[in-house]
Formats: C-alpha cells, sequence, structure tokens
C-alpha cells in the first residue's frame, strides 16, 4: 500500500475554467475558450448524457440462497479485518506504554507471563513472553530491529490485517544475531539510507 502522491499543480479544477478574474494555473492557456472547443465540450456533454439516459440491463433478482451465501462470504472476508482492527484500537489508544497497551509504531514488552484472564488477544499462550507492535506503513517503511539473543530461541512474526503471517524473522529463519530488518508496505520501491 504506497500512499505516496505527487503534487498536482497542472490539473486544472473545473471550478476554474472561464472564471471571471480567475487566474490561469499552470499549462492552462489565458485564452478564452474558442468556439471550437465549446463545440467539443458540448458533443462530450451529449454524449455522456445520452450514455446516462440509455436503460441499463435489467437484472434478475438473486435467490435467498445467493444472498446467504453473498453473506457468508462477505463474513468470513471480513471478520479477520474487523477484529484486527479492533484489537489494534483497543492495544494502540494510549499515549505512553502501559503493559501491553502502546502508541502506534511502539513495541509493548511483557516482562511477566500472562494470565488466564487476559482478553485483549483471544488465547494467548500462557508459557510465552510477547512483545507487539502495530505499525503504520502508510506514510513511510519501518526498520525492526532484533537484538543478539545469544542463541536462545525467538519468534518476530509479521501479521497482515487478515491475520496472515508474511513474514517471520527469529532463531529458525534469520538466525540469533543482532538484525535491522526492513518493513515496506506493499509495491513500495523507494531507497533506503544505510547509516
Amino acid at each position: 500500500m504506497n500512499y505516496r502522491h505527487q503534487a498536482a499543480d497542472d490539473v486544472v479544477s473545473a471550478g476554474s475554467i472561464g472564471s471571471p478574474g480567475a487566474k490561469p494555473r499552470r499549462g492552462q492557456s489565458q485564452e478564452k475558450p474558442t468556439c471550437r472547443s465549446s463545440h467539443s465540450l458540448l458533443l462530450i456533454s451529449i454524449g455522456l448524457l445520452t450514455m446516462l439516459a440509455a436503460p441499463v440491463a435489467a437484472q434478475s433478482p438473486i435467490t435467498e440462497q445467493e444472498a446467504h451465501a453473498i453473506g457468508a462470504q462477505a463474513y468470513l472476508y471480513f471478520y479477520s479485518l474487523v477484529t484486527m482492527d479492533l484489537t489494534r484500537k483497543q492495544l494502540t489508544n494510549v499515549e505512553r506504554p502501559e503493559g501491553i497497551h502502546t502508541p502506534m509504531n511502539t513495541f509493548s514488552n511483557l516482562r511477566e507471563y500472562t494470565s488466564a484472564d487476559m482478553r485483549v488477544v483471544v488465547r494467548p499462550n500462557f508459557d510465552t513472553l510477547y512483545s507487539s507492535a502495530f505499525l503504520d506503513l502508510r506514510t513511510e517503511p519501518m526498520i525492526v530491529s532484533a537484538p543478539n539473543t545469544g542463541g536462545r530461541y525467538y519468534l518476530l512474526p509479521m501479521l497482515d490485517m487478515w491475520t496472515d503471517v508474511f513474514a517471520s524473522l527469529g532463531w529458525r529463519t534469520t538466525g540469533t544475531l543482532a538484525g535491522n530488518f526492513l518493513i515496506t508496505p506493499p509495491g513500495w520501491n523507494g531507497a533506503v539510507k544505510v547509516e
């Protein structure tokens, strides 16, 4: 998800074309529209109106079974997204770390095993020390640093909002030496500065 955008200096607002006293924008001619461009605009408008007025093919109503199947598919598709977003909001709605609650892009580190009544995350392991974070990759990638664990087993799975594991750092995959890992949104292709 690459949310970078380019400045739109050369985009002309339809409301500013031909407005009295309006200054032309970059790339916009200062000349008044000619008769030819007015005719073209009129033809395009008539063409659009004709397309909008054209009758739409009648669709047959869906059956109750089809509606049920669509609803079941929608539920299965969105359930993880909705529950993960609710969990994110519950865990990150703080200004500074407080137990398992921590702001976005900040790790919370539990130094004790979770109790049986902990319900923020569904069924956590009771023999695991947890560190967790929600990373906001909309504006830039993030670097996650893992310390040298001296050969101790650790696992740092990366989950998307569907709870699918897309990467898993740790003893088995990247070893136990210290490392810095760049986490990027899908499709990101920027340059990485090495310091």
